[in-house]
């Protein structure tokens, strides 16, 4: 049988956009899907919704459309043309078979662990406590002006961004921290009125999660689905466990950027000063904060 499963499973790489192919023997049942390029392997699922991803290949609960009737799967998932065919195929097969089925149902982040293991695949991304101090930020700012939105997932140099002034946050869990990194010069910008919110957190359990500020921020007004995708690009779409996470908030504090508190200069002026040849394109600065006059925002240090 293992031959079958394998020889079918291979079929997934021959079918034509916008297919769905049915492998069904004994009690074992697995669809295959090209929706526009984009292949999934999805066996029937209905529990908790999942969103995680290794080796380029993503797991989520989905909706598969099959001979009229529509049907709740855990599904792999990847794009035909990035991927490698042979890796994927071991996957599919290991996640397809039926002596799996269980223990995958029952624990699906137990299995995307075991493979990240395998193929070497790093279990970290951009961290959790940065993504809060962002949402933290967020929540107080459009509590106050509607037009706060985030910018940075969208490929924004800032962080927040509102009608009349920008803010960029920067997090730490550490206690006694006041070190920060600047990824370019356009972070720290004087166009406009521009504030660096400081977010001091620490990790608590029943405390606050990414999930409990998605829910505040959609119940005072913003975009659900704006919100949602920015959390997706970033790598914590619905169902990802990491939005689970959480962290007691110890501190807020916002440090306004002028000449005064920071070294303020494009990469314009330093190839001027530096570069003859103009060849400076970006650079990371850490800041030191301690001293820096700043305003209290919230503490219960």
């Amino acid at each position: 049988m293992k031959k079958t499963l394998s020889i079918k499973l291979s079929y997934l790489f021959l079918l034509s956009e916008n297919t769905t192919y049915k492998i069904e023997e004994g009690d074992l049942v697995v669809y295959l899907v090209n929706n526009k390029g984009i292949l999934y392997v999805g066996i029937p699922y209905n529990k908790k919704e999942i969103n995680d991803k290794f080796v380029g290949i993503q797991v989520t609960t989905e909706t598969i459309n099959y001979d009229h009737f529509s049907l709740k799967c855990l599904c792999l998932s990847a794009d035909k043309e990035v991927i490698d065919k042979e890796k994927f195929l071991v996957v599919a097969e290991d996640f397809s078979r039926e002596e799996n089925r269980t223990n995958i149902l029952n624990n699906p982040y137990s299995w995307i662990d075991k493979r990240k293991n395998l193929f070497g695949d790093s279990l970290s991304k951009k961290l959790v406590y940065d993504i809060l101090g962002e949402l933290i930020s967020l929540k107080l700012l459009f509590s106050k002006d509607k037009t706060a939105k985030r910018a940075g997932p969208e490929g924004g140099t800032h962080d927040i961004v509102l009608e009349n002034n920008i803010v960029e946050v920067k997090s730490t869990i550490k206690k006694r921290a006041y070190n920060v990194t600047i990824n370019s010069s356009y972070q720290l910008s004087i166009e406009k009125e521009t504030n660096l919110f400081f977010v001091r957190l620490e990790k608590k359990p029943h405390c606050l999660t990414i999930n409990s500020l998605v829910i505040d921020l959609i119940q005072m007004g913003y975009p659900k689905e704006v919100l949602e995708k920015s959390l997706t690009k970033q790598g914590y779409g619905r169902g990802s466990r990491s939005r689970e996470e959480s962290y007691d908030l110890l501190g807020i504090y916002s440090y306004s950027v002028d000449n005064n508190n920071f070294p303020v200069f494009t990469i314009e002026q330093l190839n001027e000063k530096f570069a003859p040849k103009r060849n400076i394109v970006g650079f990371n600065l850490e800041l030191d904060l301690s001293g820096i006059e700043h305003k209290v925002i919230y503490s219960k240090e």
